[in-house]
């Protein structure tokens, strides 16, 4: 399992902008566990793993030119598809994105 991240971490992960993901924090807010940073305070919003699998399904269907509200209707699947594909509960491999993370953040 990893630990979770801050957007501008997650940002890179993804190879998106952080102005990408604060729209996906908008537009997905629901979909989305960690609650909102504090504007103003020292306190950065932090993802959690389950909202690292739904920005990745996010990132999937987009790569595939859906609209965001072709993304609505087929969110939750292609969460379970992801999860499915994270790996969840095999710990002899960590998934290729989880590894990238892992190098990204001993740089």
């Amino acid at each position: 399992m990893i630990r979770p991240r801050t957007r501008k971490d997650v940002a890179a992960w993804l190879s998106i902008t952080i102005a990408t993901i604060r729209s996906w924090d908008r537009r997905f807010a629901d979909r989305l566990e960690s609650p909102p940073g504090i504007k103003g305070q020292a306190k950065k919003k932090i993802y959690t793993e389950n909202d690292l699998i739904v920005l990745l399904a996010i990132k999937n269907l987009r790569n595939q030119n859906k609209t965001f509200d072709e993304i609505d209707d087929l969110l939750d699947e292609e969460i379970t598809r992801t999860f499915l594909e994270w790996g969840e509960g095999e710990e002899e491999e960590e998934p290729a994105q989880t590894k990238d993370l892992a190098t990204y953040n001993r740089q």
